[in-house]
């Protein structure tokens, strides 16, 4: 099968295909027990600076430091502070604010945008950092060789590679996995429906409490939120949740402007629809067409945006359930823990007592006291990493009841535009009944006038015709004695015209169902067996009611 396999990382296939490349400066921030827990921030900017980076400044797996160091992985034609090295959070939100960019106009992505938003000028993807395609995503900041380095260094997993290739939708998976020692690999993605998705890729050495991350599709937006998140980061860096938390928190904001956006259209919709359903005439041609795409378009963007939120919903549980198994590793971590303190410190005791050789015992409790110690240490470390996971999991559990409210907040738009749709349709039904109704009020007047005058336009015809004579002159006959042909043509034609439409109405189709029931005799049966019961049933109720 395709699972997670041991010490894989990304392959040729991998680089030359999934990812492209446009070498710019790149922001990564480190936040090491080896500092102090104070975060600092350098900007990259090529393969030189990267590699001297790597050897300086990089832990390794092997060595003994905890913390966090995250990759902000630019997006294409995304401003950023070029020339940082070493600075603290606040010194790089203080460089930012004096080098902020102009803002620029948001575009909705291709994929669900409107239709007169789907053409942009070519000049204007090239200008814009929002609208780069679909594929902005896996646009990287380095070079080829430099992405293979840095993917090498920060032990990347081959798995982000099909992760970042299911675009559209949203994922999140974690692995137990060999990465040089036992690690945690967490991959997330939300969905490239709307801009700004992003992809990340963690991977998390347990023993070390060391992790390794990459963010992948930041703006400078984004950057600056995940920046000032961290800067209130100290020794919880040391949890492995703590990246795809921030992830999710970055979707969130992303999911709620969307739903506040989208239920505003719905809602314009539905009014829309009130104010339109008494028209009947209705505005006809481009801006009638308008309106019904403009109608279906909010319906369509509304309901995928929920089934997007209920996917979403789906991995926050499945990340909920893995940081609830975490909280309970460490539950049994500390309990493991204070037994073997306590086990230590009797067996210490034991040996102050039964010593006699002071000299030869020294080292021995030296030795066991430093034991102790290392115990309380990772005790409080423990304590310190279930403290911060239950945090997390709290979080995790207000965001995914928010996400069930927004859930619920958009089904109900959605089923309040199919109910008002219903309303419209009803009104319209009604108001075409209504004047049906005095349309055949009319046509009851007019039948009725038609045959006042109908008796008086046939004699009128008929006594006009050459077959009498109504001359005064002596020895003429007053009717014609061929009379019997107006008759006769009058008879046989009537005949005709009757026949023709008592075949064709109604012979025919009793024949053709009688040939067709002759074909199938199980329907015959059916139908047979139908009116024996029907027979049998009238005949039981009239001996009743005889009786």
């Amino acid at each position: 099968m395709n699972w997670a396999r041991d010490d894989t990382g990304l392959n040729e296939e991998d680089l030359g295909k999934v990812f492209r490349y446009a070498p710019r400066d790149t922001t990564v921030v480190r936040i090491l027990r080896s500092n102090s827990w104070e975060a600092r921030i350098d900007v990259l900017d090529n393969a030189k600076q990267w590699r001297e980076w790597t050897e300086d400044s990089l832990p390794r797996s092997t060595d003994d430091d905890s913390g966090l160091i995250l990759l902000l992985a630019k997006r294409k034609s995304e401003h950023s502070l070029s020339g940082v090295q070493d600075l603290t959070p606040e010194e790089w939100l203080s460089e930012m604010n004096n080098n902020r960019p102009p803002r620029s106009g948001m575009v909705r992505s291709d994929t669900l945008s409107r239709l007169g938003e789907k053409c942009h000028d070519a000049k204007t993807l090239d200008t814009n950092p929002m609208s780069d395609g679909q594929r902005g995503l896996r646009t990287l900041p380095f070079s080829r060789d430099t992405f293979e380095m840095v993917a090498q260094s920060f032990y990347v997993h081959g798995s982000i590679a099909r992760v970042v290739s299911r675009a559209d939708v949203p994922t999140f998976t974690h692995e137990k996995v060999n990465m040089t020692q036992p690690a945690y690999i967490y991959n997330c993605r939300s969905s490239n429906a709307w801009p700004m998705d992003l992809a990340l890729t963690s991977t998390h050495f347990p023993r070390k409490r060391l992790t390794f991350a990459i963010l992948f599709g930041c703006s400078f937006s984004t950057e600056v939120e995940v920046i000032t998140r961290l800067r209130h980061v100290q020794s919880e860096a040391g949890h492995p949740l703590l990246v795809p938390g921030i992830f999710v928190e970055l979707e969130r904001a992303r999911h709620v402007r969307l739903v506040e956006e989208m239920g505003n259209e719905t809602e314009a919709v539905i009014f829309d629809l009130e104010s339109t359903s008494h028209n009947l005439e209705g505005s006809q041609g481009a801006m009638a067409e308008q309106r019904n795409r403009d109608k279906r378009t909010a319906y369509l963007d509304l309901a995928y945006l929920r089934n997007a939120l209920v996917s979403w919903n789906r991995q926050l549980t499945k990340m909920i359930r893995h940081c609830q198994n975490i909280l309970d590793g460490n539950s049994r971590n500390s309990v493991d823990m204070n037994r073997q303190r306590t086990s230590a410190r009797c067996r210490l005791e034991e040996t102050d007592t039964s010593s006699e050789d002071e000299s030869f015992q020294r080292p021995t409790r030296s030795h066991s006291w430093k034991n102790i110690d290392n115990t309380q240490e990772a005790r409080k470390s423990s304590e310190l990493i279930h403290d911060v996971g239950y945090k997390i999991n709290s979080r995790l559990l207000l965001i995914r009841d928010e996400y069930d409210d927004k859930i619920r907040e958009c089904t109900m738009r959605v089923d309040g535009m199919a109910m008002a749709t219903q309303w419209a349709l009803g009104e319209i039904n009604v108001d075409i009944a209504l004047a049906t109704n005095r349309d055949s009020r009319h046509m009851r007047s007019i039948a009725l006038v038609t045959m006042i005058f109908l008796p008086g336009t046939f004699f009128a015809s008929m006594f006009s015709m050459t077959f009498f004579n109504w001359s005064n002159e002596p020895g003429s006959p007053m009717v014609s004695t061929y009379l019997w042909i107006y008759v006769l043509i009058t008879v046989v034609f009537t005949a005709l015209t009757i026949g023709l439409w008592y075949y064709i109405v109604i012979f025919r189709p009793s024949r053709q169902r009688i040939m067709a029931d002759e074909e199938d005799p199980e329907r015959q049966n059916n139908e047979v067996g139908i009116s024996d019961r029907l027979k049998s049933w009238w005949q039981i109720l009239w001996q009743k009611e005889r009786a």
